[in-house]
């Protein structure tokens, strides 16, 4: 069965029988459980434990689904099978490629980026090389991360071909970004890329270690957010410029004190943790009459465990809350501090 895939169709196993032969290959060889894979999504890095006990490295990424690229020969046929750690669909993938690497069982991990060109997948880990009788297997349980790197790199220019007519995927590498210690360059390599990442993956030194997803201070940060000529469409906040001389941000051509604070209205996106501020505006209509309309701020910056709590059970119950927020100038970023039980809206700050 064929299904919509990003910029082409992919054809997805439907036949369950197929679909559990190949999931107890899996497991067969490998000891790879496709039904009990589950990366953990975290929304700060001290409610991973874990962290502090493995050595991790870590790169951005733009969703928390995960993908299994498997290469492989079954039954003298060459199969080239993508897996959604997710939802545990199973496609045969059409790629372009050196027929040589069937002689290898190979599982690659990542995520799939699509844009108007090509999909794409962005292999973050090197789970299984197996090689052929004629070579000798890499023990990737053996190889620390950078080496399965180095690895992945190897086998992508020795195998893979760009076609973007005939492949169903495009195979890249997503290098890593650096230690954990420098998790605090994440803005950074957001402002300079073209992709809208949300969150960091953290991935283990040692192969099979558990996977983590946290949630960048809960925010989606995408590189419009630090570049004020950005015009990209997919940005909801329009933080167009900051005085710092004057103490001034200006959004929506309307100025704010960057010392001040303010009561905005906060509503749910609809997205995991990511809260949407508004403002208000009063203006005359065509009948001269007084109208009060709300404007979106922005997305909130969420500092603390005990207000995303707090936030998560209030919206539970109510359509909005107001909160007390003050201006974050290391996000660009508006910070609810205190959340407040009134509902008047005539507290929210108003633009006349």
């Amino acid at each position: 069965m064929h299904i919509p895939f990003g910029v082409s169709r992919l054809n997805q196993i439907s036949d369950q029988t197929v679909t559990v032969i190949l999931k107890k290959m899996l497991f067969q060889k490998y000891k790879i459980m496709i039904d009990k894979i589950k990366s953990t999504v975290v929304r700060f890095p001290h409610e991973a434990k874990i962290l502090n006990e493995h050595f991790y490295y870590w790169v951005p990424g733009t969703g928390y689904k995960r993908f299994f690229l498997w290469i492989t020969k079954i039954s003298g046929i060459n199969n080239i099978i993508l897996i959604n750690l997710d939802n545990k669909k199973l496609y045969r993938i059409s790629i372009k490629i050196n027929e040589n690497i069937f002689d290898n069982d190979i599982i690659f991990s990542g995520e799939m980026i699509q844009n108007e060109k090509a999909n794409y997948f962005m292999v973050e880990d090197l789970i299984v090389y197996e090689c052929g009788a004629s070579e000798q297997d890499i023990e990737v349980n053996n190889m620390n991360y950078i080496q399965r790197c180095n690895m992945i790199e190897e086998i992508i220019t020795k195998y893979f071909i760009d076609d973007f007519v005939f492949n169903d995927i495009c195979v890249k590498l997503k290098k890593p970004i650096n230690l954990l210690s420098d998790v605090n360059k994440f803005p950074e390599i957001v402002s300079k890329s073209n992709n809208i990442y949300k969150n960091i993956r953290f991935l283990p030194n040692k192969v099979f270690y558990p996977n983590y997803d946290l949630l960048y201070t809960n925010v989606i940060l995408s590189n419009s957010n630090s570049n004020n000529n950005s015009n990209n469409s997919n940005n909801n906040d329009k933080y167009n410029s900051i005085n710092n001389k004057k103490n001034i941000v200006r959004i929506n051509n309307n100025n704010f004190e960057l010392e001040k604070e303010y009561i905005f209205i906060l509503k749910n996106s609809g997205k995991p943790d990511v809260y949407y501020l508004y403002y208000t505006e009063k203006f005359k209509n065509p009948d001269n009459e007084f109208i009060i309309k709300n404007n979106k701020l922005g997305t909130a910056y969420i500092h603390g465990k005990d207000i995303s709590i707090d936030l998560k059970n209030k919206l539970l119950e109510n359509d909005y809350i107001l909160c007390n927020c003050k201006y974050n100038t290391n996000f660009n970023k508006w910070e609810p501090f205190k959340l407040l039980d009134s509902k008047n809206t005539e507290d929210v700050y108003c633009i006349n």
